[in-house]
């Protein structure tokens, strides 16, 4: 890559790594953003890149067969290391990225464990532990970027994270995807790009909910209720328990629009009311 390129993409890292600051400090959560990695002809990747993985991630990674599969989940279980690693250093702990593997749950989420014993940052310090105590991750990729947040369970809430590529949207996914009180406020947009911007933040943030929900795609977007907050970029968003099979829940959101990509954190409302499935 040519040095003006590199700087592009480093600026762009730098923009995107610096949202949401304060409620990241607040909750502590970390974020981490990175490049999606390039192919290799015979559709490899570099060494270097494939000895941050794990025995077992190394082995998940050997599964996939679409290129583009392989891109987004090696950037995004590289975007994970990087978060987790800064959120575990926070606490004493110096570890490699093969010393930590991110892999799917039967649920289809991330979890984060050790792959081997770590080190304490200080040496006068052996707090040997087995397993990262409360980590967790939620990853997002699109366009050239992968993106993921780690934060310590019981210190915040649950975390949800969705970034998507500005571009033109697909009308048929506006029905699918919106209410029809959405729908009329996409309706009242001055312009296309506004529509476009509004319609790909609605997206993100009902993406980022339901990942903090750890439901994943089994809930229909239409599901969730999304109210703008008072101020540009917040907004509240409930998820109706409607037959039952997971409890109401309501979640913080703040979006934002940065380096051509809208960007979404979502997280619970903690002392909130939820009401479980009986």
């Amino acid at each position: 890559m040519d040095p003006t390129r590199i700087n592009a993409v480093e600026g762009q890292l730098e923009l995107l790594e610096n949202l949401f600051a304060a409620t990241r400090r607040a909750r502590g959560i970390e974020m981490a953003f990175e490049p999606l990695p390039l192919l290799l002809p015979g559709g490899g990747f570099p060494p270097e890149l494939l000895d941050l993985l794990s025995t077992a991630e190394t082995a998940e990674l050997s599964r996939l067969r679409i290129p583009k599969r392989r891109r987004d989940w090696l950037g995004g279980r590289l975007a994970a290391k990087a978060a987790a690693l800064r959120l575990l250093q926070r606490a004493g702990l110096s570890l490699e990225p093969s010393e930590i593997e991110i892999l799917k749950q039967d649920s289809g989420e991330p979890a984060l464990r050790l792959s081997r014993p770590p080190r304490a940052a200080s040496e006068r310090i052996a707090r040997p532990l087995e397993a990262p105590d409360g980590v967790e991750v939620t990853i997002s990729h699109s366009g050239d970027l992968a993106a993921a947040a780690a934060w310590r369970r019981g210190s915040t809430g649950s975390i949800g994270l969705d970034i998507e590529q500005v571009r033109p949207v697909e009308p048929e996914i506006v029905p699918i995807a919106l209410t029809s009180g959405e729908i009329r406020r996409i309706e009242l947009a001055a312009t296309e790009q506004e529509r476009t911007r509004l319609i790909l933040s609605l997206w993100t943030v009902k993406e980022a909910a339901l990942k903090a929900a750890g439901v994943g795609l089994s809930v229909a977007l239409q599901a969730l209720e999304v109210v703008p907050g008072p101020e540009c970029g917040n907004w509240t968003v409930r998820l109706d328990s409607r037959d039952g099979t997971h409890p109401t829940r309501e979640f913080l959101v703040e979006t934002s629009i940065a380096a051509g990509y809208v960007v979404s954190l979502a997280v619970s409302c903690t002392g909130a009311s939820e009401t479980h499935p009986r």
